[in-house]
């Protein structure tokens, strides 16, 4: 017997975890913060001249590039009748305001329908494969966690509770690989689909690592590249399991964590936390915004321009 549950019910049920981890990271950060220097906050701070913040917000960009290319699999395989620059243009509204807002891609996918909804001859299959692309979004980390099980397996059984977050998020790419390949053959799956999206995942995860590593690099802590991976996987996979939008407090305090272990001060990682954000996140959307209301000025003109002709 089936047991089906309202939507309201599915919805309350998310809010109320969501709510309880939030709870429990405010008071994570309140005992964190009882630890917290802010002369040494402030030391590590003045630290960064202009080239350092320069090369950082530069950096942000090209991580978060890949994001945007998830599009042009997208328009080969729903056939978007726009040209690539707008395109790319497009998703990077999309997808900057979408991971800063979160709401599990609905900001993305409310996006992408407005945007392409007119220049497709099917949108049922538009949104269809979009909600692919969102459900696939998380195969690149899954990727990183087996590699981080491979590497770690004895070290990873004294992690506690994590150990299952990670194991969980691990399994996630090997379970949506076999389900393409099965796909694939019954000619369900037009070109790989799937795999070309876990592939963009991939680097998409992998630079979002490299650009945290390089801030810390920038900030002057030295950490050995394989001892940040351990920390960035279990602080990645326990952000995305809380389903808090970009992990917001959870991965924050398990990276603190996890660095305070290697050495590394806390006021020092919160530093690299904030300029990772500011980066990867707040910096993009902004961009997106911007993109946004000149895209809103030039339909508008367009509309003004389009009735002045009616009339004459």
């Amino acid at each position: 017997m089936k047991i089906k549950v309202n939507n309201k019910v599915k919805l309350f049920l998310k809010i109320t975890f969501i709510a309880v981890v939030l709870v429990l990271v405010a008071f994570g950060f309140k005992n964190m913060f009882k630890e917290f220097n802010m002369t040494y906050f402030n030391m590590y701070r003045d630290k960064l001249h202009f080239f350092k913040l320069t090369l950082i917000a530069i950096a942000g960009i090209i991580a978060y590039m890949p994001l945007s290319i998830y599009d042009f699999i997208l328009k080969k395989n729903v056939g978007i009748d726009i040209k690539n620059i707008k395109l790319y243009k497009y998703s990077w509204i999309a997808s900057s305001i979408a991971s800063l807002l979160g709401f599990g891609g609905a900001t993305s996918l409310a996006f992408k329908q407005y945007f392409y909804g007119s220049h497709v001859k099917d949108k049922k299959k538009l949104l269809r494969e979009i909600g692919k692309i969102i459900f696939l979004n998380l195969t690149g980390l899954s990727v990183l966690c087996i590699i981080y099980i491979l590497l770690e397996f004895k070290d990873i059984q004294n992690l506690g509770l994590i150990k299952y977050v990670v194991y969980g998020v691990s399994a996630y790419a090997p379970l949506v690989i076999i389900n393409s390949l099965y796909n694939y053959k019954k000619k369900k799956d037009e070109e790989g689909f799937t795999l070309k999206v876990v592939g963009i995942s991939f680097m998409e995860w992998t630079l979002n690592m490299l650009l945290i590593y390089l801030i810390l690099a920038i900030t002057g802590a030295h950490i050995k590249l394989t001892e940040y991976f351990y920390v960035y996987v279990r602080a990645t996979a326990v952000g995305i399991v809380s389903m808090v939008p970009g992990g917001l407090g959870t991965f924050d305090l398990t990276f603190i964590d996890g660095f305070k272990a290697l050495g590394v001060p806390i006021e020092q990682t919160f530093l690299v936390i904030i300029l990772y954000r500011i980066s990867y996140f707040i910096l993009p959307a902004a961009i997106g915004v911007i993109l946004y209301i000149h895209e809103f000025g030039m339909n508008f003109k367009a509309l003004i321009k389009s009735r002045k002709n009616n009339e004459d």
